[in-house]
């Protein structure tokens, strides 16, 4: 019912009122969905768009795809606005970077390129940042690049018969205790490696990391 389908090699399967309108473009029902991007192709729901090449969404009410070969999956109100990104669903999700995911949930941003967000109000601000929140309404954000940050007010449980950080190859390694920035927070760090290694447990004081404890050749 009213629908069109005016681009070369393009469909709509069913519904109403969705529209096809450039080169290989499929809307296969729904209502109100638009696909205007050449060779992309909308599920169904409503008030959807693709404006980019090869852009999907498969479902879901009021998504946008403006950047190419990007996907939503469903949930309402989410913006693929990066190339090559993904959001698999929730509400009010957006990715600004290219290569970027939102898992889901509600009002995440992925806005740098290789981001990842997920949870309630997560936003990874940096390239290469990760920000995981869990459904406390406040806003979460990571701005360090290459990084994983969590927020879990319930706290974190990790098992298995070791949990092992790493250092890097250069330089130290740390475990936060509170914000990094913020004085009162504690640190644990390991400064050089093998037999002189150091372990070092410190607390930020005036702006500045004191240490409170040091255990040489941990």
């Amino acid at each position: 019912y009213l629908n069109v389908a005016s681009g070369d090699y393009a469909l709509v399967a069913g519904g109403q009122r969705n529209e096809a309108t450039t080169e290989g473009d499929t809307v296969a029902g729904g209502s109100t969905n638009k696909a205007s991007g050449m060779y992309t192709f909308i599920g169904g729901g409503y008030g959807n768009t693709v404006t980019a090449v090869y852009g999907v969404i498969t479902g879901g009410v009021s998504n946008t795809v403006s950047g190419n070969l990007s996907f939503i999956g469903g949930g309402s109100n989410n913006k693929a606005q990066g190339d090559y990104g993904g959001i698999l669903g929730g509400y009010g999700n957006t990715i600004t970077g290219t290569h970027s995911a939102v898992l889901g949930g509600y009002g995440n941003s992925a806005m740098q390129n290789f981001t990842f967000a997920g949870g309630r109000k997560s936003s990874a601000t940096a390239q290469g940042a990760w920000a995981i929140s869990d459904s406390t309404d406040a806003e979460f954000q990571n701005s360090t690049e290459n990084s994983f940050a969590a927020r879990f007010s319930g706290g974190y449980n990790l098992t298995g018969s070791a949990v092992k950080i790493p250092n890097a190859g250069s330089g130290n390694s740390y475990i936060y205790f509170g914000d990094p920035n913020t004085d009162g927070s504690w640190r644990i760090m390991i400064s050089g490696s093998g037999n002189t290694s150091v372990l070092h447990f410190e607390r930020r004081e005036s702006g500045t990391w004191e240490d409170r404890g040091s255990f040489p050749g941990i």
